[in-house]
């Protein structure tokens, strides 16, 4: 499902100037919890308890504040694929708050997601792409990404089955594309096509 966050610079608001609308992609939604399966898991339930409450903001900060931000980011290296799906969708909601996306890109995070793009799991690929949408709102964060070679992975992205895959990947092409440097790469790595189909 697509979404949007915040308002592009310069947009006027209500009460002055504002950021205006940008696009991000959710592949789960508040109060949808992923299947966890029936295999236990230490991490798998508190994980899915996430995303019943990652729609309220007080508490994605107190998440933040309180360490949870590093704990997700560590759990990206499961070998769990069901832990990788959990820990980037909780990433993901978290990245609703600024604050957030900076402790997220700090914690190794970016690339975290940026090496599950490769995953074998379609799913985690999917959660992958749509935390990078939601991160990719900030200029470091799009700049880490074009320097771990993601552009190539994003675009390959775009050709997979899954519709939630390919939402988040478009999404975060569509995000780094705000220079002529990486929209030549987007372009050469035949990004146009792929959109159009």
């Amino acid at each position: 499902a697509m979404g949007v966050i915040g308002r592009a610079p310069g947009a006027a608001g209500p009460s002055g100037p504002e950021q205006g609308l940008l696009p991000a992609c959710r592949v789960s939604a508040p109060g949808e919890p992923i299947d966890v399966g029936a295999q236990a898991s230490p991490h798998r339930q508190p994980l899915n308890d996430l995303a019943w409450h990652a729609h309220n903001e007080q508490i994605r900060q107190i998440i933040g504040k309180e360490g949870g931000v590093a704990i997700l980011v560590s759990l990206l290296k499961s070998q769990d694929p069901v832990v990788q799906r959990l820990a980037a969708a909780g990433i993901g909601w978290l990245a609703d708050d600024a604050a957030n996306r900076d402790l997220i890109r700090r914690e190794g995070g970016v690339s975290g997601l940026a090496r599950l793009l490769s995953s074998e799991d379609g799913r985690v690929q999917a959660q992958a792409a749509a935390a990078l949408s939601w991160l990719s709102h900030e200029e470091p964060i799009r700049k880490t990404l074009e320097e771990e070679g993601c552009i190539p992975l994003l675009v390959s992205l775009l050709r997979s089955s899954q519709s939630g895959t390919q939402s988040g990947a478009a999404v975060t092409l569509t995000l780094l594309a705000d220079c002529q440097r990486r929209c030549d790469l987007i372009t050469a790595e035949g990004a146009v096509p792929a959109l159009v189909r």
